[in-house]
């Protein structure tokens, strides 16, 4: 009787590793998602970002994809790794400046645990080798260090104004100075009452986000600037 209840743990035991093996959510590549303040706010309504807002492209996210499915969710990864805000405390100087939340609705602690459940409890279940939750966030604010779109635009000739407008060919040929000829940045934009603006620039990254692949790469992710001229306007 012993040995049948020891073999019946012994299978239960094992059932919830396949569970738990089944329920990670595998993901191909990462987006490197920067924001930037003056375009996400521009022709919002009072109070709803912060104030002064940042001038920079500070990070939004590091979100897990996959060519077929762009964007994974993190349901059951967030069961085996739940946030934990010790974790990343010491972390707050910096984030605070690489990725801090320019919305009011959410502090930065707030804006940091939505990114994790959304997004980096993925990474933290599913990555080769795996992520901490603490060495994602340093990720992130490493990619910010390493990417300064601001500076990157600017040593195009590409700086922002009260309506001032390129086109996306333009965008994407100053950033690929930076990251690379054969490598295709995506421009994301929102529409304002001056027409497509720009919100965000996104670089896609290998599994580890150590290597910059083209977000052209299976049409992983298609652009919302749809001006016929392909104007973009880059607010200050």
């Amino acid at each position: 009787m012993k040995n049948s209840n020891f073999i019946i743990l012994l299978s239960v035991y094992a059932l919830v590793q396949v569970l738990n093996v089944s329920n990670a959510e595998p993901y191909e590549y990462m987006q490197f998602v920067l924001q930037y303040p003056p375009g996400v706010c521009y022709d919002q309504s009072k109070g709803h970002c912060i104030s002064p807002l940042p001038t920079k492209f500070h990070v939004h996210g590091i979100w897990p994809s996959n060519f077929s499915n762009t964007l994974v969710r993190c349901v059951h990864a967030l069961r085996n790794n739940p946030f934990h805000k010790a974790q990343i405390t010491p972390l707050q100087t910096d984030l605070g400046n690489s990725w801090p939340s320019v919305l009011t609705q959410k502090n930065n602690m707030q804006f940091w645990e939505h990114e994790y459940r959304e997004h980096g409890a993925c990474a933290v279940e599913s990555g080769v080798p795996p992520f901490t939750q603490r060495s994602y966030f340093e990720k992130g604010h490493q990619l910010w260090n390493q990417y300064d779109i601001l500076a990157v635009l600017r040593q195009s000739g590409i700086k922002p104004g009260t309506a001032t407008s390129y086109t996306m060919t333009q965008l994407v040929t100053a950033i690929q100075k930076k990251i690379g000829s054969n490598n295709t940045p995506l421009i994301m934009c929102r529409r304002t009452a001056l027409g497509y603006t720009l919100k965000e620039v996104i670089i896609c990254l290998d599994h580890q986000a150590t290597n910059v692949i083209s977000c052209a790469l299976n049409n992983i992710r298609k652009t919302d600037c749809r001006d016929p001229s392909g104007k973009v306007y880059y607010v200050a």
